[in-house]
């Protein structure tokens, strides 16, 4: 009778406490996940954060700027969440959801990449990099993500999480030394900025056509950019970081930070006249999709201006 007692009591305890008491110590599943990734963005366009679980110590940054949640930035000025050109990332080891999707603010597309991390039901952190105001927004671009980021890893796809952050990080190490061949890109790869494609599209870059016995740098391939000195500007790649590693997708998404000393317009040894620049660091979200152990699809937001030279993610690495 007493062992019954105690069942029953257990029983009680368990249905007055409600389902979130009952599964506070629960991981957070893809659906957990998602759903929070889902109330955050309906919160955004409500202007209102204060529907949903947030820890009394969240943190949350913009563009490496902390803020706190609700005051200012894309919590002000979203008009319209994209209901189609949307990715999301689940890393249930982590309890991390990761989304890159594009908005409206004050009827401006901007690009939005974002990273929650969820402890116990609330979120405890938010770290987001909102691309406004880029060349790279305007003109053409895919209505929704290639089909490829929604293909399930399986086979040999189906890559061990360290696996799958040693060869997409990889890639900083192919900016930051001008070589293609030091990750592993696939024939095919494919790079889209802040919505915008930018390999394998003759006449695609911010200016268009280039004029007659100029370069079309948009034209090539992901390796062959890096090799050519596209992105030789970028002297380091500091403060790498994987924000959200989908071992069921067979995706990566990393952040870092691009670092430029700056340069006057003047010849390379080469006899290529390079644009000037001014110094400065900026904040770059990565998303990679792996397929054959090679980086085939690769989507980034990042900053149309860079921030002061120095600057970081606002977080610890």
């Amino acid at each position: 009778m007493k062992a019954l007692f105690l069942l029953g009591l257990a029983a009680s305890l368990i249905l007055t406490a409600g389902p979130g008491a009952a599964q506070s110590n629960a991981a957070c599943n893809r659906a957990c996940l998602n759903a929070h990734t889902d109330s955050y963005l309906a919160a955004l366009l409500q202007h209102d954060p204060s529907a949903l679980p947030l820890s009394p110590r969240v943190k949350f940054t913009e563009n490496s700027a902390a803020i706190n949640v609700g005051e200012a930035g894309l919590w002000k000025t979203t008009t319209r969440i994209d209901p189609l050109y949307r990715f999301y990332l689940v890393d249930e080891s982590t309890g991390t959801a990761g989304f890159i999707g594009r908005l409206e603010e004050n009827g401006a597309p901007v690009y939005l990449a974002m990273r929650l991390k969820v402890v116990d039901g609330t979120i405890t952190e938010i770290e987001t990099v909102v691309n406004r105001g880029s060349s790279n927004a305007r003109g053409p671009h895919p209505r929704e993500p290639r089909p490829e980021f929604k293909i399930e890893a399986v086979g040999a796809d189906k890559l061990s999480r360290q696996e799958l952050i040693t060869i997409s990080g990889k890639y900083f190490d192919a900016i930051q030394g001008a070589d293609g061949n030091a990750a592993p890109f696939s024939e095919a790869c494919n790079r889209i900025e802040n919505g915008r494609q930018m390999t394998n599209n003759p006449g695609g870059g911010p200016g268009g056509t280039p004029p007659p016995g100029a370069v079309d740098v948009a034209a090539m391939g992901c390796a062959e950019q890096l090799s050519y000195g596209t992105f030789d500007v970028i002297e380091s790649v500091t403060h790498r970081r994987p924000w959200v590693v989908d071992v069921e997708l067979g995706q990566a998404m990393w952040t870092a930070v691009f670092n430029v000393p700056g340069r006057i317009n003047e010849p390379d040894a080469d006899g290529r006249r390079r644009s000037s620049m001014a110094p400065g660091s900026g904040p770059v979200v990565e998303l990679f999709r792996i397929h054959n152990r090679q980086i085939q699809e690769i989507e980034a937001i990042f900053l149309p201006q860079l921030l002061p030279y120095g600057f970081d993610t606002g977080w610890d690495d």
